[in-house]
């Protein structure tokens, strides 16, 4: 029973973890004007309810009735690609030349007679507006326009000025959209077809040009969350996962119990990054069985790999899936969302792409929070033994404070040491359950099994109190515990990542970066030892390597109102990390949660700061909320356990 509840604990944070990294002024709140539009738009679909409107195009002076200008007909024409793949049922213009003119591109494009609408009439013509089936164009003037976004309970803004002709409204359900009339074309959202994403979520693609050779284009796969009716006041919040590898798709079933308060009230924004998801994922074929996936910890077949790499670029440049291309994906959604900002939320790897982004196109982020801040600066994995050895080492310190965690494993570090020295003879058999299909399974549980199942139960507060127990009854020679908790979990999160993408990141912004004469070095006395580091050296010799910008590897100095969120525990992005992070932002708060490691997500300690930085748009000033926090989690005992040692 114990390890059914362990189980469903593991399949539930699974979601952001890998190895080694699993890892705006305010807007204004619409005026909540009753109008039949918002009626109509509670839990339709997206393309039921959309409605664009814009202003004519230039046109000439000297005349009431005046024709485009060559600058309004060229842009009449770049308004019509821009709209040509939105299912428009229909167009209305007011029946003068300029807007007749504005329309009759698109028109013919998409083979739909333009319809006349009276500007003197224009609550008539909002309610006909609401009632229709399916997206509507509506060219009219620089007075009608804003009129009549705001009879339809938009938010107009500003009046148009006289040489504006850039706005293009877009009314989607209560949301007040805008793009630049003739710029990026729009990202149109309707019910979800993938799997595991809940109930009322809307999705759609969006092509981006990979940028390599030959030409290609990525769908990037793109789903948001509704956060109710009040959700058109804030940002959306955009969720960057871990990584790399993961994509949003991935943590859409419990994003929203995952970051709990933050979600409440906002539409949560989750793109699939490229090579991940339903993004032109750059999959490796990995071993089916369980026992197959933990022999290949640590372990690098070259063979599989080069295979693997070549069957990808087949439909991939390999060089073309690095950090800054996603932050210049995001910002593209961005705008074909219509959306003037995007909050951010980085968890682990997230928080370099959320940096990445603040760093390119600060004009398109409102306010971020990143927990467990990962800066290139980590040169992953060169650091990972060291900060994993940290964390040991501070659980290690935590037991030995504890009476009866002292009392029932007085010699912790030592029955990790007997471990290792066990293993380092050979791997141990050992028959464990594979949650996935319930099949009872031999699996050779080997060192660097063991490694990396010290990484992931540190990972987790409610898994390392856990952590003494496990690796004391492997001391004493039965491993079965340790590999019934620790086996599956590895072996499912390592299938969620996009290997080829994991690779392209680390190769380019990583790997590239670290001398071979330091490693000894850099992972000495740890228990780790060079493995994750050599395994991940090996392979990009084999894999493709970009050249990433020498700007992406200096400290992000953006102005974005930053919250950063570290666990004392945390075996990878801990304390020193999120403190780098914030020394070169001039608008950054940083809080360390002494108990927390890599999760959870949000500490219910600093969850308020966070939700005050979401709802106000600036980090207050005071005292730490997470500073009476306990230094670590009660390791837990069993008590049969602690009957013994009490003996």
């Amino acid at each position: 029973m114990r390890q059914a509840m362990f189980r469903t604990s593991l399949r539930r944070c699974g979601a952001l973890l890998s190895l080694p990294l699993l890892a705006l002024a305010a807007l204004p709140a619409q005026a909540q004007t009753p109008s039949a539009l918002q009626d109509r738009a509670h839990g339709e679909s997206a393309l039921q309810v959309q409605i664009f409107l814009l202003r004519h195009a230039e046109a000439g002076s000297g005349s009431a009735d005046p024709a485009l200008t060559e600058e309004g007909r060229q842009r009449a024409e770049a308004i019509a690609e821009q709209l040509a793949d939105v299912p428009f049922e229909a167009i209305y213009t007011t029946d003068y030349r300029r807007t007749r003119e504005t329309a009759a591109p698109l028109a013919e494009v998409i083979g739909l007679e333009p319809r006349f609408y009276d500007p003197r009439d224009l609550r008539g013509f909002a309610a006909t507006l609401a009632e229709s089936g399916g997206p509507v164009l509506v060219v009219g003037h620089s007075n009608t326009t804003p009129a009549l976004v705001a009879l339809l309970g938009g938010a107009p803004g500003a009046p148009i000025a006289h040489d504006d002709h850039d706005r293009l409204y877009w009314l989607d359900g209560n949301r007040t959209r805008r793009l630049t009339a003739g710029g990026i074309a729009p990202l149109l959202l309707g019910p979800c077809e993938a799997a595991g994403l809940p109930a009322g979520a809307r999705c759609g693609t969006y092509s981006v040009p990979e940028g390599g050779s030959p030409q290609r284009d990525i769908p990037l796969r793109v789903a948001l969350l509704p956060g109710g009716e009040t959700a058109a006041a804030s940002p959306m919040l955009a969720v960057l996962p871990g990584g790399p590898g993961l994509g949003g798709s991935h943590v859409a079933a419990g994003v929203r119990q995952m970051l709990g308060p933050l979600t409440q009230g906002r539409d949560v924004l989750l793109v699939d990054q490229r090579g991940t998801g339903g993004s032109n994922p750059l999959v490796c074929e990995q071993g089916a069985s369980l026992g197959e996936a933990l022999l290949a910890l640590g372990r690098t077949d070259v063979e599989s790999l080069a295979a693997c790499k070549e069957a990808l670029e087949t439909r991939a440049d390999l060089t073309r899936y690095t950090t800054p291309l996603a932050a210049d994906d995001l910002d593209r959604i961005r705008q074909a969302l219509g959306e003037p900002v995007l909050d951010l939320f980085g968890m682990s790897y997230g928080s370099r792409l959320a940096l990445e982004a603040m760093r390119m196109h600060p004009d398109g982020v409102g306010v971020a929070i990143l927990r467990a801040a990962a800066p290139p600066a980590m040169k992953l994995p060169l650091f990972t033994p060291r900060d994993a050895q940290a964390s040991l080492d501070r659980l290690i310190a935590a037991c030995a404070k504890q009476a009866a965690c002292a009392r029932a494993y007085p010699d912790l570090a030592g029955d990790v040491g007997r471990v290792l020295s066990r293993l380092a003879e050979g791997p141990v058999t050992v028959s464990v359950t594979d949650p996935r299909d319930g099949q009872v399974e031999e699996v050779a549980f080997t060192h660097e099994a063991f490694t990396t199942s010290l990484f992931f139960l540190l990972y987790v507060p409610e898994l390392y109190v856990h952590l003494p127990r496990l690796v004391h009854t492997a001391a004493e020679g039965d491993f079965a515990p340790l590999v019934g908790i620790t086996g599956p979990m590895v072996a499912s999160t390592l299938g969620q990542i996009a290997e080829g993408l994991r690779l392209s990141v680390l190769c380019a912004e990583d790997i590239s970066r670290i001398d071979p004469a330091s490693v000894e070095e850099a992972t000495r006395g740890t228990f780790f030892g060079t493995m994750p580091v050599r395994s991940d050296m090996q392979a990009c010799e084999i894999w493709p390597v970009a050249q990433v910008e020498p700007g992406f590897f200096e400290p992000v100095r953006a102005d974005t109102e930053t919250l950063i969120i570290s666990g004392g525990f945390d075996p990878v992005a801990g304390p020193d990390w999120g403190e780098a992070v914030a020394e070169a932002l001039p608008n950054a708060r940083h809080i360390v949660v002494p108990a927390a490691s890599h999760y959870p997500p949000v500490p219910r300690c600093a969850a308020g700061l966070a939700r005050t930085l979401l709802e106000t748009r600036t980090l207050p000033e005071g005292s730490d909320p997470c500073a009476d926090e306990p230094a670590a989690a009660t390791i837990v005992v069993p008590q049969a356990r602690a009957e013994e040692a009490r003996q």
